[in-house]
């Protein structure tokens, strides 16, 4: 029963972590002290210790001997990689969830994902397009896309959160009237069942993020 209670707390504080990364509570560069994170988070360090674990093996944290552990800083170069995998994936994603038959259910909360953008700003808006995509990895089949989506979107956390200055330019550097004009438009063909529409759509608006990175970070 203790085993299980601390995978729970384990799993439970490690999502919590991710939290307060995407809120900005915690950066890259932050050391990760276990006395520290066991009070804030109310667990024992034996949990803490095994949530840093998870961390580094997960790519969020590294550890080294002398530093301890730190929330690790993602680069530019790095975040461009991502976004050409994400952009491969998202559109095999997007087809198979096309090709599938999208519910109504998920039409619904997709379109849900395209007003909160509309209507927000700051990390309401990062937070409504970041569910806007995890609906369409994690509504396409296939769980092996959806690992890498929790991924994909963890390594962006961890870039706002290590380049806060430039927050607003780093996700995406677009209104939120250009980014919701184009997930409409993806959701639009998702429910119409055009294959070829949705997934041309779907990796225009991947590769314009990624112009705008590259523009704005390596020019």
């Amino acid at each position: 029963m203790v085993a299980k209670t601390r995978g729970l707390n384990t799993e439970l504080v490690f999502q919590n972590i991710l939290q307060d990364m995407r809120l900005g509570n915690i950066v890259g560069g932050d050391k990760l002290v276990a006395n520290t994170l066991a009070i804030r988070y109310n667990v024992s360090r034996t949990v803490i210790r095994e949530v840093l674990v998870r961390l580094v093996q997960a790519g969020i944290a590294e550890s080294t001997r002398n530093a301890g552990c730190r929330v690790r800083r993602i680069s530019i170069e790095e975040l461009c990689n991502m976004y050409e995998l994400r952009e491969a994936l998202e559109v095999i994603a997007t087809e198979k969830l096309t090709q599938s038959g999208a519910s109504p259910e998920i039409i619904a909360r997709l379109r849900e994902c395209c007003e909160r953008l509309r209507i927000n700003n700051g990390v309401d808006k990062q937070l409504a397009d970041r569910d806007f995509h995890n609906m369409i990895f994690n509504s396409c089949g296939s769980d092996v896309i959806s690992r890498f989506a929790r991924n994909s979107f963890i390594i962006l956390m961890l870039f706002n959160s290590t380049l806060d200055q430039f927050r607003n330019r780093a996700f995406h550097g677009r209104s939120n009237r250009v980014i919701f004009r184009e997930h409409s438009a993806i959701v639009d063909a998702i429910e119409s069942g055009d294959v070829k529409a949705a997934t041309r759509r779907m990796a225009s608006h991947i590769s314009k993020a990624r112009d705008v990175l590259v523009k704005t970070f390596l020019k």
